[in-house]
Formats: C-alpha cells, structure tokens, sequence
C-alpha cells in the first residue's frame, strides 16, 4: 500500500492523500498549483515541499510565514516515518506509511533537522544509540575540537568540489541538487544505481555519524554501511565511484 497522508483540522480527519510511487515531490500551500492545496490565510502560497528518496521521505519549509512544525517544534528539513504529524497552522498532515513497519522500522527512529537554535538540542536527545561496524573509536579534541574543521577530500571520481568542509548538523551526499555534496553517477556496472541520496553525516557531541540512506550502497574503508557509523580522521567513505577520505584541518 502506498504511502498517504490524512489531512486534519483541529484533529479531525476531511481527507485522505494517497501518494502515489511514482511522486518523487510534491508541495503544499494555499495556492492552487500546489499538489496539497490548504485554503487557510496563515498558510503560505507555497508551505512546504515532502521528497522521496528511495524508501525515506523528507519535509522541508519553504521559508514559509508561519512555520512548519513537529511535534511542536519548528523544522527546517526533517525525515518523516509512519504516524508523525506535520503540524501547519491549525491544519495537520499525519503521514501514515505501513510498508516501514513491514520493513522491520520503527516508527520513533528519526532523525530530525530543526531550527539552528533547536538542532542540537533535539538530535542529542532523539539519536539513536549508534552501532558502529567498525571497533569504536573515541574522537580526541586534537580530531574535532573547537579549533578544527572536519573536511572531505575527493581522492577519486568526480563531485562539485575537490575539498568540502562539514559543518552544517546534516549534511547529505548523493546526485540529487538537494545533496550538499554532490557526486557523478557511477558508470558500468554503477549506472542507474546510484542513489539520489546515498547518505549523511550528522555532527554531534560524539563526532561525526555517517548514516546510510540506501542500505549497503555507500562503504566506509570499503565496509558497506546498513545503518550508521562514527567516523574518524582518515576514514575513506565511497559512493559508487567517487572516495572521499575524512580530515581535520586548523580554523584559519
């Protein structure tokens, strides 16, 4: 069954949306070009914007009026699972998606982008306890204290940039024009394979998460990635034909 949403307003349901598989984007807002139309003055011409990539879905304001909320907190961008509402006005999208559960996910496991003064705040206490594939690895102050800058260095394949530093709370990598950083398709037996958004790195206290967003694709020191990992300096992450090796640099 595909994914849908229930629009509500002060909690009671007046439609259902089915979205359909082959919808990859679709915005919502007052004005009637939008895929989700809301009648509502506090709600603005175009509110937000959901994104499929793969089998997770994204909601991001469209630097919209009022807000767009979660949980009572306000977001920029965030992954949605089965259940969450998305509150905007006193109007709600509860996006019900039950093939995640059939998929074994839970429907609490997110990760989160909100408001800069609310990001970090939130990510510590929502993250999930991380399962490295890799022995654990304790990041010193010399790897990513306050007078360091943690960096990606392509050492093969082809990106938007040879040297990108990482210092947004996510920062997501794929061929997608959403992705931060952005790699060319891989070829042979990696054409069409590559995912729009093949993962992220998510900063915290802890140091640097690398998540997999398509299970298995992406490799860190050439180990496929299923879930996540705590990266360190040196560590080489690859997606499809493109490796870029993981660093800390002085802030000049």
């Amino acid at each position: 069954m595909p994914p849908k949403f229930l629009l509500k307003f002060n909690a009671a349901v007046i439609k259902e949306i089915p979205i359909p598989e082959s919808v990859k984007s679709l915005t919502i807002g007052r004005k009637p070009e939008n895929d989700i139309v809301i009648d509502n003055p506090a709600i603005s011409g175009q509110h937000a914007r959901v994104t499929r990539f793969g089998d997770v879905y994204f909601i991001e304001d469209l630097n919209s009026t009022n807000g767009t909320f979660i949980k009572g907190k306000k977001i920029l961008k965030a992954e949605i699972h089965h259940n969450d509402q998305v509150d905007i006005a006193k109007h709600s999208l509860q996006f019900i998606y039950e093939e995640e559960l059939a998929g074994g996910q839970k429907a609490n496991d997110k990760t989160v982008v909100l408001d800069p003064a609310k990001q970090q705040e939130m990510l510590e206490k929502s993250a999930p306890a991380v399962a490295p594939q890799t022995p654990p690895v304790q990041v010193t102050p010399e790897q990513a204290g306050p007078d360091k800058i943690a960096c990606l260095r392509v050492v093969d394949g082809i990106v938007d940039k040879t040297e990108i530093e990482i210092t947004a709370v996510v920062t997501y990598i794929g061929t997608a024009e959403a992705a931060a950083i952005k790699y060319k398709p891989g070829t042979g037996i990696f054409a069409g394979g590559s995912p729009e958004i093949a993962g992220l790195i998510n900063k915290r206290p802890e140091g640097f998460i690398f998540k997999a967003l398509k299970e298995g694709f992406p490799k860190v020191n050439n180990v496929s990635v299923k879930d996540q990992i705590l990266l360190k300096d040196g560590d080489i992450i690859e997606v499809g034909k493109t490796k870029m090796v993981m660093f800390f640099k002085d802030k000049t």
